[in-house]
């Protein structure tokens, strides 16, 4: 590489303070996607349409969970451009998804869980942001208990078994991968700071993984709050 191409790619590389906002921009843009989306479509009575078709009910959860599987194999290949469509992509479909959840819930129950949701959910980031605590042991932990709550879920939900108690536990495991998760964005930069490349690609999956713990805790919080039409 010569004089002028490093100089070049050392001028792309970004701070700390611009790679926590461009994650935080895509962040708030992947948001305002599903909820222009669920809103749109829940007056239109198109979610509930789309989800009446025993196709599209098993169709969009498989492409939801090959998009965010695609994401963590394919990070260090993904071009910045895809890995910003296959984004929005997944933000429109869980939209298209939350519309027909919404038809259940009068707006003011949605707006509240909504405002409570980003409350605890900037509480979180400022945590995982500011804590000198290594949360890479109770990421690890909450992961575990995930999948472990999934395997409960199924189980609750076809045998009656303490069905009230899965918004709840879910929240919990959620209050630690949001931590996790942003610490781990800020871990991210210093690991890969002169990478500029890089550091594109991991906006947008910090992005990511940051949209879903707020869409895990929000749909935890509708359900607790519980008022449906």
């Amino acid at each position: 590489m010569n004089e002028f191409e490093n100089t070049f790619q050392q001028s792309e590389v970004k701070t700390l303070n611009s790679y926590i906002n461009d994650t935080f921009k895509w962040l708030m843009l992947g948001i305002v996607v599903t909820f222009v989306t669920a809103f749109a479509f829940e007056k239109s009575n198109v979610g509930v349409a789309v989800f009446s078709n025993s196709f599209m009910l098993i169709a969009m959860p498989v492409i939801e969970l090959g998009i965010a599987v695609y994401f963590g194999v394919r990070l260090f290949k993904l071009k910045p451009f895809t890995a910003k469509i296959l984004f929005l992509f997944y933000s429109f479909l869980t939209g298209m998804t939350f519309s027909a959840i919404f038809a259940f819930y009068t707006t003011m129950t949605v707006s509240m869980a909504f405002l409570l949701s980003a409350l605890f959910f900037g509480v979180l980031v400022l945590f995982g942001t500011y804590t000198k605590i290594d949360l890479t042991k109770i990421g690890h932990i909450c992961f575990i208990g995930l999948f472990v709550y999934i395997i409960y879920a199924i189980l609750a939900t076809i045998f009656g078994w303490g069905q009230f108690l899965l918004p709840f536990i879910s929240l919990a495991l959620f209050t630690g991968i949001t931590a996790y998760d942003m610490q781990q964005t800020i871990n991210f930069y210093y690991q890969f700071q002169n990478d500029a490349e890089m550091i594109k690609r991991l906006s947008i999956f910090s992005a990511f993984n940051l949209y879903l713990d707020f869409i895990n805790i929000f749909l935890d919080i509708l359900r607790i709050l519980g008022d449906s039409d």
